[in-house]
């Protein structure tokens, strides 16, 4: 088709113009035809070209259609569109938007236009969707999510999908944004979270092992519990063969085949399966009873792995056993009893025929003298059997609960030396044995107590003693120790050298109506009531009896009886008996009994002086005592502030030792209130106060001093530290200058073994071991409280709790221990608990680790003595 330039308007102008033309020529040239046939090829063109127009017309026409059309479409695509679209200039200005972008944004559609987008973005989001919109314009695309401000209710989530375009007219790039509101989706996620978080809080408190096993029997999860129960870590747990790691056992000790591993077997057939008694092991290759259960998960597929849940059955066991012991040992007694009724009557009847038949014989008798003899076998015999009554009746008062204890002041001295009275004759008399006593210098004057039931523990012991022993001596021994609970003990010892018992049957002989041998009964008499009722006796007071013997080599029976806390050395009792004591000096050596005496004390120290220690810690109790009495003191006890502040009303010390944490009325309180009452009172008496405390932080002595304290010591305290302060306080501030204030310990990695020696060498073999004990009981529960208190957030009890265990670890020389409890007393003071969580992750494995270095210290030394 030819193209014109022309329009239709002007081409009929045109033919018009030619008509007229041709017209004129006409009746002027006779020669027209020759330009009439010119002028018609022209119209002829004119008429082409106006058809031509036509047909463009209606292109035209069909072109706006279609401009129309897809103007609708994109109103429909763009304008009209759900989803919310922006074009933003390079200034992130909105060139254009849609309506579902005023929507989002909560504001007409008309307003967002030729207006920064800025306004609408959060202040902290600004500067990522700046760089979103950077991104678009170097590199074309871009894909970010960002907060949005909406005015009609909370910010909202969105994704922003950018691309660049490009405006034709103003020829300049755009950035054209497709926003998705995905707050719903956020939320979801988030519950997600939530969901999966108090999922596994709730897997990591369960207190049985859980392990995730996928298909190939790898681990895929573990909870902590089966962590701790197996010894290894989380992470090295996963990706292991469940079987390698567990090495399942029979309960007869058997390795589990793959034929019958209920692993193997839940895999292959989708079913559950339970051992309920069986053997696992532990990473160190221990192995524990175990009850486990084993449960298949499933997917489109099938089985796609399953949940091995495991318990550790060893209390269980140990319960069972526990249970079966005491059925056996009921038997037993049940068996015993009968024996005993059957003993009885031989020893009822024994009495009763030599008074019956005696009687007959006095009624016959014309014999004075044969009279005589049987009156005093029938005198015999009925001391006998009101000896037997008396003791059956004993053991059925202790046993109801009626047995009554006295409590009065007596003469520890005089106690033994009326034991030692009675027991007299038929030892050294009848049998021809020695019979000595000894009581140690520390033993008090007197105390408070039920005498006469100590007495017949001893009497019941000595006579034991002197049945079973042939030949050779007897000893009553006292002395005084911290044996029971860190309380101040009375201690008795009662030594033969007889018969012995046999090793098996030590547990069984304070048991009643149980002997040491069947065969006692034959050879030596008796009901075997005597050691049942001291036990009873002994218990009553809250003490504790045992024995130590062997076979062939003599016996040694302990029992120790807790002193009563009372001030009864001002009671005109106590000095009467300190009078007798004094006037049967010469006569109690005579006998071999021991005299008071202090050793080797220090000269600036008396037995007189008064010192009060104020500690709750039964550890620290221990060693404090043991070392002031090593110094020849007889320090008084108190628990806590209060105690401090009723005894102090009570008795007037020279020096008080008070620890700084301790329950109802810290060291703190409890010396400001005292200074209180010496400003009140009007006297002038100052009371020494010396602190003692585990704190070792910056500002910790000025705050003991700023309260009242007149001085101030760092646990570990060693006698050096002890006698420095008592030199001090006597006056004597040369002396206490020459003697070291800290002894220097070498830091071992793990445990300072230098102080361990130095607290042995302090507290003699036998305290040292018990401090062990004890130490590492008291380590462990509150290792475990103290991991409770940081699950729970409580700062409070975990600062206390750290601060217990550095003093413990400070005293047996707990180096790495001792570095992490004063993290977390820190820590805990400041409330900084997530740190203090991070910091205690390691405190379970330092525990142990450390208490099985001083047990192996303990048990080296134990060998060596």
């Amino acid at each position: 088709m030819v193209k014109t330039t022309k329009t239709r308007k002007e081409i009929e102008l045109e033919v018009k113009r030619l008509k007229n033309e041709i017209a004129v020529f006409k009746k002027r040239d006779s020669h027209f035809s020759d330009v009439e046939v010119q002028l018609q090829s022209t119209l002829d063109d004119l008429n082409i070209h106006q058809e031509e127009l036509r047909s463009q017309n209606d292109e035209l026409i069909l072109t706006r259609e279609r401009i129309e059309t897809l103007l609708s479409k994109f109103s429909l695509l763009f304008m009209d569109s759900p989803v919310a679209y922006f074009v933003v200039d390079s200034w992130h200005k909105i060139i254009e938007t849609n309506q579902a972008a005023g929507e989002l944004l909560g504001i007409n559609k008309s307003q967002l236009i030729d207006k920064p987008f800025v306004p609408y973005v959060p202040k902290e989001q600004r500067q990522m969707l700046d760089i979103h919109f950077k991104r678009v314009f170097t590199s074309q695309s871009a894909r970010d999510e960002c907060i949005l401000l909406y005015k009609r209710s909370d910010p909202i989530h969105c994704l922003f999908e950018s691309r660049l375009t490009h405006d034709p007219i103003k020829n300049q790039p755009l950035c054209l944004s497709v926003v998705f509101d995905i707050t719903a989706r956020k939320k979801a996620e988030n519950q997600i979270v939530e969901l999966a978080e108090r999922n596994t809080r709730i897997l990591d408190s369960v207190a049985e092992g859980i392990l995730g096993i996928d298909d190939k029997r790898k681990i895929i999860f573990s909870n902590p519990s089966a962590s701790g129960l197996l010894g290894w870590p989380i992470e090295n747990l996963l990706g292991k063969d469940i079987s390698k790691i567990l090495r399942p056992q029979h309960a007869n000790g058997d390795r589990i085949s793959k034929d019958d591993d209920p692993v193997f077997e839940t895999l292959q057939d989708g079913k559950s399966r339970s051992v309920l008694d069986g053997y696992l092991h532990r990473r160190k290759g221990s192995k524990f009873p175990a009850s486990y259960t084993v449960s298949p998960t499933f997917n489109e597929k099938g089985v796609s792995g399953l949940v091995f849940t495991f318990r550790d059955d060893t209390e269980r066991k140990e319960v069972e056993l526990s249970l079966k012991k005491a059925k056996e040992e009921a038997e037993s007694a049940n068996r015993a009893k009968s024996a005993f009724l059957a003993t009885m009557s031989h020893e009822i009847r024994t009495p009763m025929n030599a008074i019956i038949g005696m009687a007959d014989f006095v009624e016959e008798s014309t014999s004075a003298q044969d009279r005589s003899e049987a009156m005093g076998i029938i005198k015999e015999s009925g001391h006998a059997l009101l000896t037997l009554i008396n003791d059956i009746l004993d053991l059925a008062k202790i046993e109801s609960g009626e047995v009554g204890l006295a409590n009065e002041i007596y003469s520890t001295r005089d106690l033994i030396e009326s034991v030692r009275s009675i027991m007299h004759y038929p030892a050294t008399v009848q049998k021809q044995l020695g019979l000595e006593v000894h009581i140690a210098a520390d033993v008090p004057v007197a105390v408070f107590g039920d005498h006469r039931r100590i007495r017949q523990i001893l009497i019941n012991l000595v006579g034991n003693a002197i049945k079973f022993t042939e030949e050779g001596q007897i000893l009553i021994s006292l002395n005084t120790d911290s044996f029971l609970e860190n309380r101040p003990t009375l201690h008795f010892s009662v030594k033969d050298t007889g018969v012995g018992i046999p090793e098996n049957r030590l547990n069984a002989i304070f048991k009643n109506f149980v002997q040491a041998d069947r065969n006692t009964n034959q050879k030596y008499g008796g009901t075997g009531l005597g050691l049942a009722i001291s036990k009873r006796l002994v218990e009553a007071m809250e003490g504790k009896i045992w024995v130590e013997s062997a076979k062939g080599r003599g016996s040694k029976f302990f029992f120790a009886i807790p002193l009563v806390d009372a001030d009864i050395e001002s009671s005109q009792e106590y000095q009467q008996i300190e009078q007798d004591i004094e006037l049967r000096t010469a006569r109690n050596r005579a006998t071999g009994l021991s005299t008071f005496s202090n050793g080797d004390n220090n000269p600036l120290i008396s037995e007189k002086t008064t010192i009060l220690l104020a500690e709750d810690d039964p550890i620290n109790q221990l060693v404090m005592l043991k070392i002031l009495k090593r110094l020849g003191l007889s320090p008084d006890l108190a628990q806590n502030g209060l105690e401090v502040l009723e005894m102090v009303a009570q008795k007037q010390y020279d020096l008080i030792f008070m620890d700084i944490q301790m329950p109802e009325m810290d060291g703190l309180q409890a010396v400001r209130e005292l200074r209180d009452r010496e400003k009140t009172d009007g006297h002038n008496h100052h009371t020494s106060v010396v602190a003692l405390t585990a704190f070792a932080l910056d500002g910790d002595e000025r705050m003991c001093l700023t309260a009242g304290m007149d001085d101030y010591l760092c646990k570990p305290i060693g006698s050096k530290e002890l006698l420095r302060v008592l030199c001090r306080w006597a006056g004597d501030e040369k002396k206490a200058a020459t003697l070291c204030t800290n002894d220097t310990f070498p830091q071992e990695t793990l445990i300072n073994l230098t102080r361990l020696n130095t607290l042995r060498e302090e507290v003699g073999d036998e305290t040292f071991a018990t401090i062990i004990e004890v130490s590492l009981l008291s380590i462990k529960e509150r290792t475990t409280k103290l991991k409770k208190a940081l699950a729970q957030g409580d700062c409070k009890s975990v600062e206390s709790l750290a601060h217990k265990l550095k003093g413990t670890s400070l005293q047996l020389g707990l180096v790495l221990l001792e570095k992490l409890t004063n993290e977390l007393e820190r820590l805990s003071r400041g409330e900084n608990l997530k740190e203090a969580k991070k910091t205690a992750s390691d405190l379970e494995e330092t525990v142990k680790l450390s208490c099985a270095e001083v047990e192996k210290f303990n048990l080296e030394k134990v060998e060596e003595v």
